[in-house]
């Protein structure tokens, strides 16, 4: 679970706004796994994982929430830096968001530009260990980064730091067992609110 953990708040942590205003809002992944020998494996793993990914953010917090079996909602509030994954039997696991989980060895940037949602984006490839990810990004899409500036849980400050508050638009996660594909197909600003972010009432702490 913890591995599972690492790969999505690695992951997911989303879209900023246009024009140098913090983003709030809605991103949709759409998610593709592949076996190292490249078999497609989408249509039994997203049953386990989860085919998409819906992800809001707003100054403050995210939420990501997968339609999968394995983990149903990540959770993460900047107010007591906390870190929750939520199964999907609505119990959730806490983690210390001030926790670096692995090592960022290599950073490397790639110019694209690669276009995603008509957007010309730029790469970034973040290796720890044997796991490397590789992100997409539209420079134009930004969050603040001090509000997550204690988020080293998943190596997020890394990320943030590294394309100076970009977001995600798309990644791909590469680990000697699996291979995660995941692409933006809508983008949505809204305004959410701190309580948006709250975690559910019928959600228990595992213990």
């Amino acid at each position: 679970m913890k591995k599972f953990t690492f790969v999505v708040s690695l992951c997911f942590c989303v879209l900023s706004v246009l024009a140098q205003s913090p983003f709030q809002g809605r991103i949709l992944y759409q998610n593709k796994f592949l076996l190292p020998n490249g078999q497609d494996i989408t249509e039994s793993a997203s049953k386990i994982m989860g085919a998409q990914q819906d992800y809001y953010i707003n100054a403050n917090n995210y939420k990501s929430i997968l339609n999968g079996q394995q983990a149903n909602m990540q959770l993460y509030n900047s107010r007591d830096n906390k870190y929750y994954s939520i199964d999907g039997n609505k119990t959730a696991q806490i983690f210390d968001a001030s926790t670096e989980t692995a090592k960022i060895e290599k950073i490397e940037k790639q110019d694209g530009p690669f276009d995603i949602l008509g957007r010309k984006c730029k790469g970034l490839i973040m290796t720890a260990g044997s796991v490397k990810t590789t992100y997409y990004y539209d420079e134009s899409l930004k969050v603040e980064i001090q509000p997550f500036s204690k988020h080293k849980f998943g190596n997020w400050i890394d990320y943030l730091e590294a394309s100076s508050g970009a977001l995600p638009l798309a990644f791909i996660i590469e680990s000697p067992q699996y291979t995660w594909k995941s692409e933006a197909i809508k983008v949505e600003e809204m305004k959410l609110d701190d309580s948006f972010f709250s975690l559910p009432a019928d959600v228990k702490l595992k213990n």
